[in-house]
């Protein structure tokens, strides 16, 4: 189907209602801290493409994408799923307002984020290596303007870095052993990395770094979802 800009326009005026209305429904349902950061990943949200200077157009959109994607949701979606004052407690009057922190998980979530981000920063700045010679000519300097050739270590880079970060929770007992099968991914992922250090084309390569998005966060999801069955089993 294709929409003129009208109707799209009216399509996202909807779809922002809709979704903004359950996410103050789930504010109610908890609390501030949930209001805050859902309110927070609206703002980027909207400003991302949308102002005369949008994120999308900075050397700011795999840090922004993968901050939100990778920390901000996961961090909203246990928030919500574990007891009050795993992460954070506050108090709030006319007053005074105070704030404590706990260090130990606030820490394990960062960790545990860094494979979120690692791999939707990546689709990010998979997207502007194919397209800077594009972005260059309508004046959209984004990252792989600036780091030039560094953009393709720093694509490796990042894969590298979440598997990574799955050895370290492993050795942390933040998950179980089990979850290193999640690692046999890089074989797939590398071949991936290759194809794309090679060629950097919108219609051809781009999509690896959506392959590679599937396969680890697959592998890791299904290696957790093994690993908290067999403990109840055991």
């Amino acid at each position: 189907l294709a929409f003129g800009r009208r109707q799209a326009l009216l399509i996202i005026y909807a779809l922002f209602g809709i979704s903004g209305g359950l996410g103050l429904y789930l504010a109610y349902l908890t609390d501030l801290v949930v209001l805050a950061a859902g309110g927070i990943c609206f703002l980027f949200g909207v400003f991302y493409t949308y102002g005369p200077l949008p994120i999308s157009r900075m050397p700011l959109g795999e840090v922004i994408s993968g901050f939100f994607y990778g920390v901000m949701i996961p961090f909203i979606l246990m928030y919500i799923n574990t007891p009050k004052g795993t992460f954070l407690t506050y108090r709030l009057s006319w007053e005074t307002v105070s704030l404590s922190v706990q260090v130990v998980p606030v820490l394990t979530l960062l960790l545990f984020a860094v494979i979120p981000f690692a791999v939707t920063a990546n689709i990010m700045l998979a997207n502007n290596i194919c397209d800077v010679k594009k972005d260059v000519a309508v004046r959209r300097h984004t990252l792989p303007y600036y780091i030039g050739k560094k953009a393709l270590p720093l694509f490796a880079g990042l894969y590298y870095m979440a598997y990574l970060a799955t050895i370290l929770m492993v050795i942390f007992k933040i998950l179980s052993p089990l979850s290193l099968l999640s690692i046999f991914t890089i074989i797939p992922v590398q071949k991936n990395i290759r194809i794309f250090w090679k060629k950097q084309e919108k219609s051809t390569t781009f999509n690896i770094s959506i392959i590679n998005f599937i396969l680890i966060m697959g592998g890791n999801i299904l290696a957790i979802f093994l690993s908290v069955i067999l403990d109840r089993i055991l």
